[in-house]
């Protein structure tokens, strides 16, 4: 059975609000030092989202870094080249594996979430949003690409996701959305 690694980044937390949530399993790459205190520290890494909303909106057109970062910084943090693009394979799963990805979220916003992913095999080049758009996950058991979370549960979300048959890849990019319903 041909292993499929996934290294995991935090997509563009894009909405109205400002977003507040990580995801944690996998981990995504600014929160591998909440399962192994050696990766380095985001003690923000529940707020990746662009900038900000003002920012985004009124600087950037709504244009956003691939793993959250504003898209006008010299060195995107997320992103190869930058502090928590380490290189590192957090979990390996095989072919049209279903996968449980754990969400975080420390403060709600309504919303949904959409999860994508890549099979970029070069950490030292950032992801494109054109390969991340080709490959929208589907839920488990599903034709349904969004996830809309429970707001009475305790901010926990475990998500059943179903990977592509056919992707084979040595270092995959899962792409997590938290897109939110309001404004805060």
């Amino acid at each position: 059975m041909k292993l499929f690694e996934v290294t995991v980044i935090l997509a563009s937390l894009l909405a109205v609000g400002e977003p507040h949530g990580y995801m944690i399993d996998p981990p995504q790459r600014s929160s591998m030092w909440r399962v192994d205190p050696k990766f380095p520290h985001n003690y923000n890494d529940m707020e990746l989202y662009c900038g900000g909303r003002e920012r985004l909106w009124n600087e950037l057109d709504g244009k956003c870094g691939t793993c959250g970062d504003p898209y006008d910084a010299t060195v995107r943090e997320n992103e190869a080249g930058g502090i928590y693009a380490t290189g590192t394979i957090a979990r390996k799963y095989t072919r049209g594996q279903i996968i449980k990805v754990k969400i975080v979220l420390t403060a709600f916003h309504l919303g949904h979430f959409q999860f994508k992913i890549c099979p970029h095999n070069n950490p030292a080049l950032p992801v494109s949003k054109d390969c991340l758009d080709q490959h929208l996950l589907t839920l488990a058991g599903s034709d349904e690409n969004t996830y809309t979370p429970d707001y009475s549960s305790d901010g926990e979300y475990e998500i059943d996701l179903q990977l592509p048959p056919d992707m084979v890849c040595s270092q995959c990019i899962l792409q997590w959305t938290y897109t939110t319903g309001n404004e805060i």
